[in-house]
């Protein structure tokens, strides 16, 4: 089992070797939508709220990182 790293935290690989209070909370709220998550078959789907946030994280985690999430997410710019 690998341990997690900045690079794999958020992976399925991940939440599937680490069971975290976020899914806890989500099994609670819909285990089925839960289950589905973990097995690749759903995501979640994308807001202006969680990609501002995402925004706000990478520009707090430094010029690196907010120069990869603009290049993954031009989107945020529309």
């Amino acid at each position: 089992m690998r341990k997690p790293t900045k690079n794999n935290y958020f992976s399925r690989e991940m939440d599937e070797a680490y069971f975290s209070a976020s899914q806890v909370k989500e099994f609670m709220s819909c285990p089925a939508r839960a289950m589905a998550r973990l097995k690749g078959e759903w995501s979640q789907p994308s807001s202006t709220a969680l990609l501002v946030g995402s925004y706000v994280d990478a520009a707090f985690e430094g010029r690196k990182a907010l120069d990869r999430f603009k290049a993954t997410h031009p989107e945020i710019y529309k």
